[in-house]
């Protein structure tokens, strides 16, 4: 590329299958011009078949769509590869079976741009619930674990807990480069659904001075797909996220805030109904891992 873009889409994929096609059709339908931006396409070790397909993708658009092989699996791994490759001063994350708005990186940058002390923006994420009709049970007290996301129509400062979704997330890269990388022990891997590595990342962020906002505009749709539709499946990723949530609070607040907490997680686990028991459940666990033990997922 002759010029240097100003911001940089991060796409990580594995095995996503032809549908992935639509997200990157996302990408290249913004209104921001395309000598403005890149698209960088994480190949986190996907079959010879899938990573044919995103050879194809890139070819149609080679001035603006480059794929990197990461081999080593894991989102934060193949999300540090993503900014190391980045030739931007802003990165952004889009989940592989989510499409951005005509407006998405148009409105990152903006707000980049009007407040260098910015340094984390994100907008709306609105779900899409491919298979089928949304089953009655899923409540608001499930669809923020499919990543919905919605502060209102105008924008505004969030603290870091409250940071925006990974699926639409972005980032003032010197900001990053200050705080640290994505730790993959907070994040995604193989069957592990933990997903508190954006806001590992936040806090680090926030503790250095920086700011977080939402951003209307720059919103994306969150396709939700069939086998998230299950009782089960939110049991699996409700364990796994406080499992997370123990590892990241040793991290922050140290293992003796994690001690005085546990009684009444296991008082939880024993009396609570539902699928949040799961949460406990899983707070529990790891708690007897980082206490125990001396480590952390």
């Amino acid at each position: 590329m002759p010029n240097r873009p100003d911001i940089t889409a991060i796409l990580c994929t594995y095995n996503r299958g032809p549908e992935v096609r639509r997200t990157i059709d996302s990408l290249l339908a913004q209104d921001l011009p395309r000598q403005r931006y890149e698209v960088l396409i994480i190949d986190n070790a996907s079959s010879p078949e899938n990573a044919a397909i995103l050879d194809d993708c890139a070819a149609l658009a080679p001035d603006v769509v480059r794929v990197v092989r990461e081999p080593t699996p894991g989102l934060c791994t193949a999300r540090n590869r993503g900014i190391e490759e980045s030739q931007s001063p802003y990165v952004t994350f889009l989940d592989d079976d989510a499409l951005a708005a005509r407006s998405w990186l148009r409105m990152l940058v903006e707000a980049f741009e009007e407040d260098p002390k910015i340094a984390i923006a994100g907008g709306r994420v609105v779900l899409s619930f491919e298979g089928g009709p949304r089953p009655d049970f899923i409540d608001r007290r499930l669809t923020p674990y499919l990543s919905a996301f919605d502060h209102g129509d105008d924008p505004v400062d969030v603290p870091a807990l409250e940071a925006p979704r990974g699926c639409n997330i972005a980032f003032r890269k010197s900001a990053l480069d200050e705080a640290g990388r994505f730790d993959d022990r907070m994040g995604r891997t193989g069957k592990n659904l933990a997903s508190l590595d954006e806001i590992d990342v936040a806090l680090r962020i926030e503790r250095n001075g920086y700011r977080l906002r939402y951003v209307p505009g720059a919103d994306v749709r969150h396709l939700v797909r069939t086998e998230r539709l299950h009782r089960r499946w939110f049991r699996r990723r409700i364990r796994w996220q406080g499992r997370g949530l123990c590892s990241f609070e040793v991290r922050h607040y140290g293992r003796w805030k994690v001690l005085k907490r546990l009684p009444g997680q296991v008082g939880r686990c024993l009396w609570r109904r539902g699928v949040h028991r799961w949460l406990h459940l899983g707070y529990v666990e790891e708690s007897l891992h980082s206490l125990l033990f001396r480590r952390a997922l």
